[in-house]
């Protein structure tokens, strides 16, 4: 039984505690005129998703299945919005997410999550009505694991993407204040983001209590800057 206790508990410190949110941002008195969106898909690249712990055992990429708590957190959000009795309820729009780039570095004392995230609403012939891109940020520090900060990574990715597809249909400026964490631009992201990340362990001797270093490497944020275009045609046969 003990032993399994302790595999318990080392199964949460190591998965986290990620689960599904639901963003409410504010609508045009009404209601917003955004139509139901007939499907949300949320993609990870396996080639987009970047693991780098530095002096502690490599907990792994994150993976298409992790997309699965953001997909179900924007499709809860968009199906609770109020809606203006004259939104339309026909030709219903796909709502493509694709996570371009997404870097987890880690180590005993944080963790940070750092993104590239397109999207675009289209219709059901391919026809692009929208797209947006943006970077995104998330940290912890002390106690922290990938599925606290991917919570917090998803929770700004859906505040950024719900406005900006009420923004899209109410023809108005974003509903909700600017998400805090989410950047247009790759340079004005990684200003906000560390040089370093260490590791640390604490000593004792004659002086006192001590943190030491045991592991340090440089960050290396630019490999999540995305400039080209998106090929979105290569999005929408999913």
């Amino acid at each position: 039984m003990k032993s399994a206790a302790v595999g318990i508990i080392v199964a949460v410190l190591c998965c986290g505690c990620a689960s599904p949110i639901v963003v409410k941002p504010q609508v045009p008195e009404g209601g917003t005129r955004t139509p139901t969106i007939s499907e949300t898909s949320v993609i990870l690249p396996d080639e987009a998703s970047v693991d780098l712990p530095v002096g502690v055992f490599p907990l792994g990429r994150f993976t298409q299945r992790d997309m699965s708590i953001l997909q179900d957190s924007i499709v809860r959000s968009l199906a609770n919005l109020d809606r203006h009795a004259e939104a339309s309820t026909s030709n219903s729009p796909r709502l493509i997410i694709v996570v371009r780039s997404l870097v987890n570095q880690y180590s005993n004392n944080s963790g940070y999550l750092f993104g590239c995230i397109a999207y675009c609403l289209a219709d059901q012939e391919g026809k692009i009505l929208y797209q947006d891109q943006f970077y995104t940020r998330a940290e912890g520090h002390i106690v922290v694991t990938p599925g606290m900060a991917l919570n917090a990574f998803n929770k700004r990715v859906a505040k950024r993407i719900v406005g900006g597809v009420l923004a899209f249909y109410d023809q108005s400026p974003f509903p909700q204040a600017p998400v805090d964490g989410t950047f247009d631009k790759f340079e004005d992201a990684a200003r906000t983001m560390p040089k370093t990340v260490s590791s640390y362990y604490t000593v004792k001797d004659t002086a006192g209590t001590k943190r030491v270093a045991s592991a340090t490497d440089d960050t290396t944020w630019h490999v999540a800057a995305r400039s080209e275009p998106i090929e979105w045609s290569m999005y929408l046969k999913h």
